[in-house]
């Protein structure tokens, strides 16, 4: 078992909450999610004290595409992602969405959320 803290950039306008219960309502049987202090600061400063998504138990097998596809399906399916999105009159797929991987000090891999820049 594997487990992944994801951190959700400001620009997304997701409530990190709201993102637990959507993954924990669609996505349980890949892994279980729970809030948590972030340590994002590393990433950027301005993501200090965001809070951060705790995932874990998600099997061995799952490639880290397959765990990116399935972050990137509940982003998009957040209220607040749907109207950025019609907002800036970009297309809702995963494309929009980027992905970046910080392996933290505690060997933690910290998955960072952002919209890719057009």
């Amino acid at each position: 078992m594997t487990d992944y803290k994801i951190t959700l950039s400001p620009d997304l306008e997701i409530n990190s909450a709201d993102f637990v219960t959507a993954w924990n309502d669609t996505c349980q049987e890949v892994a279980k999610a729970r809030l948590e202090t972030s340590t994002a600061v590393d990433y950027d400063p301005l993501l200090a004290g965001v809070a951060a998504v705790f995932i874990s138990g998600i099997a061995v097998g799952m490639t880290t595409n397959a765990l990116y596809d399935v972050v990137k399906q509940v982003v998009l399916k957040q209220a607040p992602v749907q109207k950025l999105l019609e907002k800036r009159g970009w297309q809702k797929n995963t494309e929009v969405i980027e992905i970046k991987t910080i392996q933290q000090a505690d060997g933690t891999p910290l998955l960072v959320v952002v919209l890719k820049e057009n």
